[in-house]
């Protein structure tokens, strides 16, 4: 777990398929059935649409449909346009970030474009996500590598390091088959992509270089 940290994103397109995250499509559906906010995107977009390119402005969405028993972890977001330039930030109280951030990302992409008109999209600069809690499980390790090439890992956490490894070898033994479904589409595009010669690893079986969630590295803030 890592306790306050912001992932800025200078470039926010080309989302992997959700099913990259071993979901299915209707997924979207249930996250806009718990987390959207209909009157609040509403109030959002009618602000933006009504404001003129030349002037500086800022709105706001707040997530939670109520039909969730705990609170929700996506909490809001808040829109920046100035002339030219439009800058996007999301509030998570908390994510696991190596499986359901990935899904997560589908939602808010659709929150943004709905919430701001094309005009001001047409100027995105960057989406920085704010997360109070960051979970992250080794079992899907390959799915960060595979997304966000480079991703720092602590070689001094060596238990941790060591699992993180663990599950880059599964995915990458064609002999293992792994007993849960969503781990098991994970490996089986993870292997076509190393099959279609899109990934370069190091010699410690990281992938170094390949198609990444964003075409740009994110820079990951504590």
């Amino acid at each position: 777990m890592v306790p306050r940290i912001s992932i800025r994103i200078k470039k926010w397109k080309n989302l992997i398929p959700i099913e990259t995250f071993g979901y299915k499509s209707f997924r979207i559906n249930r996250l806009r059935r718990n987390y959207l906010n209909e009157e609040s995107l509403h109030k959002c977009r009618q602000y933006m649409d009504a404001r003129k390119l030349d002037k500086p402005s800022t709105h706001g969405i707040i997530f939670g449909s109520g039909r969730k028993s705990t609170p929700p972890c996506m909490v809001a977001g808040t829109f920046y346009y100035r002339p030219g330039i439009l800058q996007a930030n999301f509030y998570l109280r908390a994510s696991e970030v190596t499986k359901t951030l990935g899904a997560d990302l589908h939602f808010l992409n659709y929150i943004l474009e709905t919430a701001v008109p094309s005009t001001m999209r047409n100027c995105l600069d960057s989406v920085v996500l704010h997360l109070d809690m960051a979970y992250a499980l080794a079992q899907w390790f390959s799915l960060v590598d595979m997304i966000m090439p480079g991703y720092p890992l602590n070689t001094y956490e060596h238990r941790f390091h060591r699992m993180c490894m663990d599950s880059i070898g599964k995915a990458q033994d064609l002999s293992y088959e792994s007993k849960w479904k969503p781990e098991r589409r994970l490996h089986k595009r993870y292997r076509a992509m190393f099959k279609e010669g899109k990934f370069r690893t190091n010699e410690e079986g990281r992938i170094v270089d390949g198609p990444s969630f964003f075409p740009l590295k994110a820079k990951y803030m504590s």
